[in-house]
């Protein structure tokens, strides 16, 4: 099943998504994603409504991998996949926002 959703507008800026390929995910410095993950937490209505959880891509298997505590990038972490230990030198981030 493809599920495709494109801008009206006829904008130049198009976003397609589809289930059915593969996503790469880009992952930023551990500065910028620090910053960035800081910024979306306070515009989000700080600590007590917004976490973030840092992801990083596994250089052993290509698998996308969460850390399971908010509000933390450790220094490395453990492939839930393949089972390598990497060292978080780039990462990304997921925020959740408590109504």
């Amino acid at each position: 099943m493809k599920i495709n959703h494109q801008n009206e507008s006829r904008s130049p800026y198009v976003f397609l998504a589809s289930i059915d390929e593969l996503l790469i995910m880009t992952d930023f410095n551990r500065n910028e994603i620090i910053k960035s993950a800081n910024e979306a937490i306070t515009r989000s209505g700080g600590p007590s409504k917004a976490k973030v959880y840092f992801k990083f891509t596994c250089i052993g298997c290509g698998m996308r991998c969460t850390f399971k505590d908010p509000n933390v990038l450790y220094e490395k972490g453990q492939c839930y996949n393949c089972g390598s230990e990497i060292v978080i030198d780039k990462a990304s981030f997921m925020l959740l926002i408590n109504p």
